[in-house]
């Protein structure tokens, strides 16, 4: 088994099981109730609460925990929307679906949403960013930091100073960061960003939303008083230890880059060396990018035919984002940075760590080779 799906999910470590394990044994009370168990699980939701804050250089009080990546978008989105239901909203055809689709939802109750273009790499325009910071009455600017199809980085230090120039608010969708750099938001001039544990080694189902000012967002969830109050539900504690874990673990054992870059070249390069026409969608490996995210479209071929194919092989991958690898059409993401349609539908991502090995890439190659041959020979 080759496993090149990690933008989509990653295994969680066994130190996060372990941790997890743990706390749902022995800090089963509920973080709200006064007596004993409880204020013993409130004691361990605000440790780790505090100690996340601390890693990533906020306050404990900015951080509302959600139910993952999805949910922290939504929240940041439709609670400035709903904050300031008259202002704009400047977002780009390229955020993950949460994000889209959260933009179409606050259109769609009659909220103004302008979209931003993109160059043919994926990075913003930063000149049409200033045309509608100057031509709309914006509250928020939302922008995927790290494209989870193409692995575009975006400018923070650029989006910070037109936020801070033109005095609204920045919120980065950062989900597919922290398995790949150190986060430290106190460098940056943004009001809020997303996380979501299960892509970066914690489990599935939390995931938190930095909020600069957390009053400056309406609620998306009514009820208890959890989050400061911003976010009603009975904290999942065990998530929560298990996110604050995988956290400790990028500390503790960051993932080597070097082997990563090292890795995307030497996948470049064999495809080359075999003479396979592909196109790198997206940046490339000198620019700011994700390198462990790779999308490759191979000339006049079928990438849900070639995906099945490789998986027959024992080789995971996804087409495009794993939340629409069961559309047919082309990605919305691909389609944004005009790739051009004879590579357009034979894209693929292909998104790994530092566990993989130049034979893993051998095999990968050689099995693509075989699967356009054989194409080609029934053509």
């Amino acid at each position: 088994m080759i496993y090149m799906d990690y933008a989509a999910t990653t295994p969680p470590r066994k130190d996060v099981l372990d941790a997890m394990h743990a706390v749902a044994s022995s800090h089963f009370g509920n973080p709200s109730s006064l007596h004993d168990l409880g204020i013993k699980a409130k004691k361990r939701y605000n440790q780790a609460k505090k100690n996340m804050a601390s890693m990533l250089g906020v306050s404990a009080k900015q951080i509302i925990f959600t139910s993952g990546g999805t949910e922290a978008v939504n929240t940041a989105l439709k609670g400035s929307y709903f904050k300031a239901p008259k202002k704009t909203i400047v977002t780009t055809q390229i955020e993950h679906a949460a994000g889209i689709k959260t933009a179409k939802f606050i259109a769609d109750n009659g909220g103004d949403i302008a979209y931003v273009n993109v160059d043919n790499k994926g990075y913003v325009d930063l000149t049409h960013l200033k045309s509608l910071l100057d031509n709309k009455d914006v509250s928020l600017i939302s922008i995927i930091y790290a494209n989870n199809e193409i692995g575009t980085m975006q400018n923070i230090e650029a989006l910070g100073q037109l936020k801070k120039d033109y005095g609204v608010k920045l919120h980065l969708d950062m989900v597919q960061a922290p398995a790949h750099e150190v986060i430290d938001l106190s460098r940056y001039d943004i009001d809020f960003a997303s996380f979501s544990a299960h892509k970066f080694y914690g489990p599935r189902g939390i995931g938190l939303l930095y909020a600069k000012e957390p009053d400056t967002i309406e609620n998306l969830l009514h009820g208890g008083n959890h989050e400061y109050g911003k976010r009603a539900s009975t904290e999942n504690l065990a998530a929560i230890v298990g996110m604050e874990k995988a956290f400790e673990c990028l500390k503790e054992k960051p993932e080597d880059k070097n082997h990563i870059q090292n890795l995307a070249a030497y996948f470049l390069k064999r495809l080359e060396e075999e003479k396979i026409d592909f196109k790198l969608n997206g940046p490339s490996l000198d620019e700011p990018r994700l390198c462990s995210t790779l999308n490759l479209g191979f000339k006049n071929e079928d990438a849900q035919m070639m995906a099945f194919k490789l998986n027959e092989a024992g080789i995971f991958i996804s087409i495009g984002s794993a939340c629409h690898s069961q559309v047919i059409e082309p990605s919305r993401v691909l389609k944004s940075i005009r790739v051009p349609d004879a590579y357009l539908y034979g894209s693929m991502r292909f998104s790994f760590s530092e566990q993989e090995t130049t034979q893993d890439i051998d095999k990968i190659v050689k099995t693509i080779k075989d699967l356009i041959v054989s194409d080609e020979t029934k053509k």
